[in-house]
């Protein structure tokens, strides 16, 4: 039982947070209300602020509770890009990892032996190269995060290589996400003061949009090259 300890807590602690719909404070409206404290509180305590940041992404990764494109978005806001990114892809690639360790901790490989579907896809893919067919999924939002965080661990992946294919490859992805949350500050203004949001924007916001479509259109182009690459029956 103590192997499950660690994972009956993250259970917990996103039970409580449903629940509580703690997770409200992440919304917009929410930022709206306290967007000026919290600029003014990045600005006087920035490194404080960061490692609150990254304790608070860490932990909504860790337990696989919503909130996580939000965060990502909200370090563009709060820190820049540079510092944003950087600060998203330590938190991200932590949480990941933690929950990484408290599956295989708990030893339930098992339960993925005979499941079949999408799982069963995941397998036979890291079966032939488990870091780049993770660096793959991680590039390219063809299977939601938190899923694979999941099942990575239970289909027998090591934590190096796993540790290594998260962080590089959500860092383009974080990137798009942290540009376009330097434009939320853009956004709030235009939101009080009547005017257009596409006025406000920069080059850099438009391009991260651009970046964000074409991430979008990567796995419908797959499955297409692959259905030609088929032969006929």
């Amino acid at each position: 039982m103590r192997r499950f300890i660690p994972l009956i807590v993250i259970v917990i602690l996103a039970g409580v947070t449903i629940f509580f719909d703690l997770h409200r404070w992440l919304a917009p409206q929410t930022l709206l209300a306290y967007r000026t404290e919290l600029l003014a509180l990045v600005e006087d305590h920035t490194f404080l602020s960061a490692l609150a940041f990254v304790a608070l992404y860490t932990v909504v990764v860790a337990t696989s509770l919503p909130g996580a494109l939000a965060l990502s978005l909200i370090s563009g806001f709060l820190f820049g890009i540079v510092l944003g990114s950087l600060l998203n892809v330590i938190a991200a690639t932590s949480g990941a990892v933690i929950l990484f360790i408290i599956l295989r901790y708990a030893n339930v490989e098992k339960l993925t032996q005979k499941a079949g579907g999408w799982v069963a896809r995941l397998r036979d893919g890291f079966a032939r190269n488990a870091f780049f067919y993770l660096l793959f999924l991680r590039l390219l939002p063809v299977a939601p995060f938190f899923a694979v965080n999941v099942v990575a661990p239970l289909l027998g992946m090591r934590l190096l290589p796993f540790t290594l294919a998260t962080a590089i490859g959500i860092l383009p992805g974080t990137i798009i996400y942290t540009t376009i949350g330097t434009g939320f500050d853009q956004a709030l203004v235009a939101a009080l003061s009547g005017g257009q949001l596409l006025d406000m924007l920069e080059t850099h916001h438009l391009l991260a949009f651009g970046g964000l479509a074409l991430l979008s259109l990567a796995p419908p182009l797959l499955k297409a090259l692959n259905a030609k690459r088929k032969p006929k029956t």
